[in-house]
């Protein structure tokens, strides 16, 4: 009778854990997280270059919900991931160069540094949440040791982050024969290589072990042990070296060009830059002249800068050539430049095709899709010439911000968060999404520095204070004494740095002796003030109180880490422009450091409000300005004036909120936009010839189909399908003034133009435009004087349709003939040369 109730104990037992764990798995939801490496923002939902195709990644933001302005913790990949997945800022990693991390991810956690205690969130998942974890590829810095229990045969007794891991490199067959497809066949370490290619390449065998993974799961042959998953998926791509299949590259691209002393043919950039429809590759925006961000940076700056240029390649290779005028020098180098972005997207393109099809296998398994969390990201972004950077490890946007899109099954998609956000983030929010025990730190408070922003996912209002902060310190030589800091908040950018005191050895850094440079950039709130950061505003004294504010958050200082209130000044009235004798009627609201409304302050908090311009402090919730009080001439000198409303804490002695309200003082007109609208093919259409003439403060593109681009150049944009669609510009100019613009335009596929080639102007006097419209992929473009002369020839690859430009200022005048060939058909036209 004893044995009998024990037996069913037993049994009872086991039905229980087995029940549990049943439950477990039906509640618990799946996770992905998809890392790209070296990504900038060149993805379709971003909008950071209008040529680059990401249809997959797109529908990850169609799905999900896109934070745009997310932040590195460190703009080098080594530092960056090892704060990812510690959940640790670079304060405590100290790992703030790829020099400083230490192959083996805990080994960077010691007793001497006094960081010994660590964690990460995939270890967190396994040991606290009930999950398998697998990885794959590059997750950690090093893939290979991606802090990974290689002793324990059992997976589902492994300790560390990991029950599996599986790692590629690309095969060695393409290892070896990649540099006959460097560009130019030179020093330039990037090119085309043949599309056959594509299966050896370390990211495709990263795509098919995942799709393998998901199918194994789907029908009942994975080992999972028994638990819910989170699997972490690393693409190489676009990080160098980047040899990339050739039909990921822009079309404008070859792997060498033409020229000698007096001709460049043909140029793979778009010339000008502005020109559409494009007849090259989109290079990042430059300010006029050329380079002049760069010439206007302070030493630090400078090196900073310089640090991985391609522009001494360029100048090696081209310093035993002799061009017959500078232009011509120019255009060359230019071209480079041009292969080098293409190259980049071409990493891009690929890697969103891997993502594709892992995205596709998925979906074809509704009962996993439905119950998993994708989270995709990188590690930090890149630039592409900018400031004459051609590489990472820099403080400015380009290298900082990066993409990060979570797809959540109980959060509608295409939504968009515009709250500074951080990667530091996802330890603490994925822990959440997933109800496993976020750890408390041995030293008291919880243990990651990052802030749980799975609130932001279900309500993306949530508005609070917590500028985002990158660190950077060189490996070696000046700059590599003390670390150097970005500071972001929505608006806002503040970059830091600090020198060596002129000391090259960091055993003799000596912190009396350093000294500080800072730069400041008025971004915008949508990325429409000074979206390149060209315009540093250090020098310039009505925004010394915001730097002064977000330096709060830099390491050592009050805030660090912490989130704060936030004030929101208004206007009551709705004048364009304030005259010198109004008086100006403000209100305020604000939120609590969790970003909720709130009606009333704490005791000894009190709303202040200021100016650089105004002699007196006011105070209160709402107040009235009266401008006659004030001297005329100070609203004289500028386009517009800061007024500060803060929230001052008098038992911190700080201000703990701080927003700057944008005042129009004086006379102006309403503003005005003249453009053009041009349909392309495939329902796409472009805004060009683009014309504010006034004073205004921002412009909302609306394209009728629920896209919204707020900037001054909208992408082109495609519509999902043929019709008539209200494209409205809302722009906002003054205090608090609109004018709206409407054009109704109606797109096209173009298919009636399938197998057709369009070639103007015609007579031609310098140049000449070829739009080619087909079905096949590629094929060549010859042009023929009127004896049979071959005088050029090109080969082509495009997506439909294409727009190509040469140029044909060396052919004499006369008759010539353009040949297209595919391999459907072959269509040839005439043209004048004057």
């Amino acid at each position: 009778m004893h044995s009998f109730k024990i037996i069913s104990a037993t049994i009872l037992i086991i039905f229980l854990s087995s029940f549990t764990n049943i439950i477990a798995q039906v509640s618990k939801p799946n996770v992905i997280m998809i890392i790209s490496d070296d990504l900038n923002d060149y993805i379709g939902t971003m909008g950071g270059h209008p040529q680059v195709l990401t249809p997959n990644i797109d529908r990850l933001a169609q799905m999900g919900t896109t934070f745009m302005n997310t932040y590195a913790s460190a703009s080098g990949c080594g530092p960056s991931r090892c704060s990812i997945f510690s959940g640790k800022d670079l304060a405590y990693t100290q790992v703030y160069n790829n020099s400083d991390y230490e192959n083996v991810f805990r080994s960077n956690f010691t007793e001497e540094k006094n960081n010994e205690e660590v964690y990460s969130f995939p270890e967190m998942l396994k040991d606290s949440g009930g999950y398998y974890t697998y990885a794959i590829n590059k997750n950690y810095h090093h893939p290979d040791k991606n802090d990974y229990d290689r002793l324990t045969p059992d997976a589902c007794e492994k300790s560390l982050s990991w029950n599996r891991m599986s790692n590629f490199i690309d095969d060695s067959s393409l290892i070896n024969v990649q540099s006959n497809y460097n560009f130019l066949g030179s020093i330039f370490p990037w090119g085309a290589i043949p599309d056959n290619m594509e299966s050896q390449m370390q990211d495709y065998k990263a795509a098919d072990t995942a799709i393998a993974f998901i199918k194994s799961i789907a029908n009942g042959t994975g080992d999972d042990c028994g638990n819910p998953f989170y699997l972490g998926v690393g693409f190489n791509k676009p990080h160098s070296y980047l040899y990339v299949p050739r039909k990921y590259f822009p079309e404008y691209y070859i792997n060498t060009f033409y020229y000698d002393p007096d001709s460049v043919s043909p140029l793979i950039y778009n010339n000008p830059p502005d020109a559409y429809p494009f007849n090259g590759v989109v290079m990042p925006p430059q300010p006029v002249p050329v380079w002049d961000d760069y010439n206007h940076l302070r030493p630090l700056g400078k090196m900073v800068a310089d640090f991985g240029s391609i522009e001494t390649y360029i100048d090696l290779y081209l310093s035993n050539k002799l061009f017959a005028t500078e232009e011509i020098r120019n255009m060359v180098a230019e071209n480079i430049r041009a292969s080098n972005v293409s190259a980049y997207i071409a990493g891009v393109q690929f890697v969103d095709a891997q993502i594709g099809r892992f995205l596709d296998s998925l979906i074809a398994y509704p009962d996993i899709f439905n119950n998993t969390i994708i989270v995709f990201i990188s590690d930090h972004g890149y630039s592409l010439g900018e400031k004459k950077h051609w590489t990472k490890w820099s403080l400015w946007e380009t290298d900082t911000r990066s993409p990060m899109i979570i797809v959540h099954p109980d959060v509608t998609g295409n939504r968009v968060v515009n709250k500074a956000v951080s990667y530091l983030d996802l330890f603490p929010t994925i822990l959440s999404l997933t109800d496993t025990d976020i750890p408390d730190s041995e030293s008291g408070g919880v243990y990651p520095d990052g802030k749980d922003i799975s609130d932001l996912l279900f309500n993306n209002a949530l508005d609070y204070e917590l500028p985002q902060l990158t660190s950077y310190k060189r490996t070696n030589g000046n700059g590599s004494c003390f670390p150097m800091f970005s500071v972001r908040n929505e608006r806002f950018h503040l970059i830091r740095y600090r020198n060596n005191d002129n000391n090259a050895d960091p055993l003799n850094c000596d912190p009396d002796s350093k000294y500080f440079e800072q730069e400041f950039y008025d971004v915008g709130m949508q990325r429409e003030t000074d979206p390149n950061e060209w315009n540093n505003l250090v020098n310039n004294s009505q925004y010394k109180p915001m730097m002064e504010f977000l330096a709060q958050w830099i390491p050592d200082s009050i805030f660090y880490m912490t989130p704060t209130m936030k004030i929101f000044p208004q206007l009551t009235e709705d004048l364009c422009y304030f005259n010198f004798h109004d008086t100006i009627h403000l209100t305020s609201t604000f939120n609590n450091a969790e970003g909720l409304p709130v009606d009333t302050l704490e005791a000894g908090q009190q709303i202040i409000w200021f100016a650089t311009w105004m002699d007196d402090t006011l105070h209160g919730k709402d107040i009235s300005l009266e401008l006659n009080s004030i001297n005329d001439t100070i609203f004289l000198d500028s386009e517009k004036d800061l007024l500060y409303a803060g929230i001052w804490d008098s038992s911190l002695h700080k201000l703990i909120a701080l927003t700057a309200l944008d005042l129009y003082v004086g006379e102006g007109d309403q503003p005005e936009l003249l453009y053009t609208i041009t349909p392309t093919y495939n329902n796409t259409v472009k805004i060009s010839d683009i014309e504010f003439i006034g004073t205004y403060s921002k412009a909302i593109w609306d394209f009728g189909d629920g896209y919204i681009y707020t900037g001054t150049t909208p992408p082109a944009h495609q519509y999902a399908a043929s019709g008539t669609y209200l494209i409205t510009t809302t722009i906002v100019y003054g205090n608090t003034c609109t004018v709206v613009k409407e054009n109704v335009f109606t797109t096209s596929d173009f298919s009636e133009f399938i197998n057709t080639m369009m070639v103007f102007p015609n007579p031609a006097t310098s140049g000449i435009n070829i739009t080619i419209f087909s079905e096949e992929t590629s094929g060549r473009l010859d042009f023929y004087d009127a004896t049979g002369r071959l005088m050029m020839g090109y080969k082509y690859r495009q997506q439909f349709a294409g727009e190509y430009y040469f140029d044909i200022s060396k052919f004499a005048a006369g008759l010539y003939f353009v040949r297209m060939e595919n391999a459907s058909n072959v269509i040839t036209k005439s043209f004048i040369k004057q």
